[in-house]
Parts: C-alpha cells; sequence; structure tokens
C-alpha cells in the first residue's frame, strides 16, 4: 500500500485503549479509542493483499458527543480532526504495527473518506471486556478458501471470534 503523509514513531498509539466498537460490519469498522483524557476515533479505510489501513481521528469530547448523539457527520470530524491532522495506521498480515503517518485532513484521499450523509445510527457496544483487538487482512490463509475476508479479530481472555464477510 502506498505511504501517505509523513512517518511518525508507533508510540503515538502506545497509550491508546478500546472503549467502544461504534460501526460493526461483521467486525469492527468505527471504535472509540482513548488514552487518558483524549478521544479517538479508529476508522477503517483500507486494505490490500497485506495491509489493513486505518484512519485514527483525534476529536474532542464533544465533538464525540455530537457524533453519537447524531448531531455531525463523522466526515465533519475528520475535516475538523484536532490539531488539523489525522493518522494513518498500517497492520500487516501478523497483525503487526508496520507504519504510522501523519496528515493533514485536507490531503486525505478521497477514497477513504466516508459518505458526507454518514451519522452515526448505533449503539455503542462496549470493547472494554476486550483484552486487546487486532484486525487483520483478507489474505489470513484461514479465509482464502470461500472468499473470506476478515475484518477483525477479537481476543477475550479464554476465547477467540473471528469476525468475517462474504463476498459472492
Amino acid at each position: 500500500m502506498t505511504p501517505l503523509g509523513f512517518p511518525i514513531p508507533l508510540a503515538q498509539l502506545r497509550g491508546h485503549q478500546p472503549i467502544e466498537e461504534l460501526a460493526n460490519f461483521d467486525g469492527p469498522v468505527l471504535a472509540h479509542y482513548m488514552e487518558g483524557t483524549k478521544h479517538f476515533l479508529y476508522y477503517w479505510s483500507d486494505a490490500d493483499e497485506i495491509t489493513n489501513r486505518w484512519m485514527v481521528i483525534p476529536v474532542q469530547a464533544d465533538q464525540y458527543r455530537a457524533f453519537v448523539e447524531r448531531r455531525v457527520p463523522l466526515i465533519e470530524l475528520i475535516r475538523s480532526a484536532e490539531g488539523g491532522y489525522v493518522m494513518m495506521l498500517d497492520l500487516d498480515n501478523a497483525l503487526r504495527k508496520q507504519g504510522l503517518s501523519l496528515l493533514t485532513a485536507a490531503t486525505i484521499p478521497h477514497k477513504y473518506l466516508p459518505d458526507p450523509e454518514y451519522y452515526y445510527s448505533g449503539k455503542p457496544k462496549s470493547m472494554l471486556e476486550k483484552s486487546q483487538s487486532f484486525f487483520i487482512p483478507k489474505t489470513a490463509p484461514i479465509f482464502k478458501a470461500r472468499n473470506f475476508y476478515p475484518i477483525a479479530i477479537s481476543t477475550r481472555a479464554n476465547a477467540r471470534s473471528f469476525s468475517t464477510f462474504a463476498l459472492n
């Protein structure tokens, strides 16, 4: 996948803790994370044979509240991201963070942006009971046989759940 923006250290994400899954399509595609009192939305943006790309959007608490209360669309949170920047996180087939970059909201490729009319329409699901969340690409060997494309794998204390959707 083509690198975007300015590379920054992966350590920028070290304190991010999963809070809520906001949108799910057989796995999370939009999730709320926090680091201390800072809020972040992780928005699944793209995938290829070896990489899944997530947009990490810093938001203010009042912006987050306005989004979940359906007062502002997701695109508005991206355009008004705290500091004017978003991060792009790339993960490989082994679920390892491969790269993190910083780019201005104005330079995000159009194909990564949500529909301008995408307002939040669900009810947040707690992610606190999950010990970790990992996002895996569609090339995971277990899914290749039947055109299954994994979106996410979540681990809990003693169980794993694979989330997939089939393209037919």
